[in-house]
């Protein structure tokens, strides 16, 4: 997560609020949108004391949850990104990890493929 923490790398990428195209350094977007120390806590405890063995994430961002929720590698975690910069971003210069699945489309195109995938008929038991 460091490098992500200062990457200069540019993104351009759809503002979701005002609906147009803005550039932005992927270190300033990773500032505005961290996960807080109380989240990634809970995250902790979820993957720790539930030790969940499929999880699904709805909107990767640049990881830092991701990068939590995949921390038990007998999990299977697969995060959708609806944005194309930063999925193409993530496939570069993600920390590779053998249980993450990054699906590059946006939920609303993919839930149902992906949860067909991952057998969702055991997902809450």
């Amino acid at each position: 997560m460091k490098m992500i923490q200062s990457s200069q790398y540019l993104l351009d990428r759809l503002d979701p609020g005002e609906g147009e195209n803005r550039t932005i350094r992927v270190s300033r977007l990773f500032r505005r949108t961290k996960s807080s120390k109380r989240l990634l806590s809970f995250l902790d405890y979820i993957v720790y004391d539930k030790s969940p063995i499929r999880v699904l994430e709805l909107g990767t961002c640049l990881g830092s949850s991701t990068l939590r929720l995949s921390s038990n590698p007998q999990a299977e975690l697969w995060t959708i990104e609806g944005d194309p910069s930063i999925s193409d971003f993530l496939n570069s210069n993600f920390p590779k990890r053998k249980n993450i699945r990054l699906v590059p489309r946006s939920s609303s195109d993919v839930l149902p493929s992906v949860l067909d995938e991952m057998d969702h008929r055991y997902l809450f038991q």
